[in-house]
């Protein structure tokens, strides 16, 4: 079996990231080395509040949770917060306990670029949302992406509408300038964008959401309600499921 490949993931935590994020610390397939969090769906700390319950209810306390930007990169859209899938608390309106992991001292891109430095080559960054974090990182230092061996980005619309613009995907939009940052960055590889084209056809079937009620493991009893308040409003702007 293939080692797994280490990664940092940046999140704005709402209800999608949730999911992304169990999968990602229970895949073989990945080592998450540390969290960095974003504004988006919530608030920097109300994300990292969701990352510190998912952390909780896996039992990994051994991560980091490191806050980054609360605002945009650069002067952006005014966009109005997405609590209507998300709900306010970015976890569909669940209210979960404090979480018993706190986000360390070390800032978002201080975090990112201490990792990629110490480990050059080695690290690949996913993000969830806004490019706010990566934009900073790489304006305080415009080498630093030629040590991130990939960067793999959910955002953007090609081929697809918008969903928090006529032609703006929400990650995107909440950040243009610095999404563009990102984009002429000297990455040793072309980053991967994941966008609309891709997420709006990766539906559940009913029969994984009836599934998903039973609650039957520790996945879908911490994501069934959050899940059921996403689909409300979120199935709107897809395809059933």
């Amino acid at each position: 079996m293939a080692e797994s490949l280490p990664v940092i993931i940046d999140t704005d935590c709402g209800v999608d990231d949730a999911v992304a994020l169990w999968w990602a610390l229970t895949s073989p397939r990945l080592d998450v080395v540390a969290f960095t969090t974003v504004w988006g769906n919530v608030g920097v700390d109300g994300a990292a509040g969701n990352v510190g319950r998912i952390l909780d209810a896996l039992g990994r306390g051994d991560l980091a949770i490191a806050l980054g930007g609360d605002e945009p990169f650069a002067p952006a859209p005014e966009l109005r917060v997405a609590d209507f899938i998300h709900g306010s608390d970015g976890l569909g309106n669940t209210f979960r306990p404090e979480p018993t992991n706190r986000p360390s001292d070390e800032t978002a891109v201080a975090l990112l670029r201490r990792i990629v430095d110490e480990r050059p080559g080695e690290i690949t960054i996913i993000t969830l949302g806004p490019l706010s974090n990566i934009a900073a990182a790489i304006a305080q230092d415009p080498t630093w992406p030629t040590r991130v061996k990939d960067l793999y980005v959910m955002g953007g619309a090609v081929a697809v509408q918008g969903n928090a613009l006529p032609q703006g995907e929400a990650n995107i939009a909440h950040d243009p300038a610095a999404a563009d940052v990102v984009a002429r960055a000297d990455w040793p590889n072309p980053p991967m964008l994941v966008g609309l084209d891709v997420t709006l056809a990766a539906t559940f079937t009913p029969a994984i959401f009836d599934l998903l009620a039973e609650q039957r493991n520790p996945a879908a009893a911490f994501l069934d309600e959050p899940m059921l308040f996403y689909r409300t409003f979120g199935s709107t702007l897809s395809p059933p499921g």
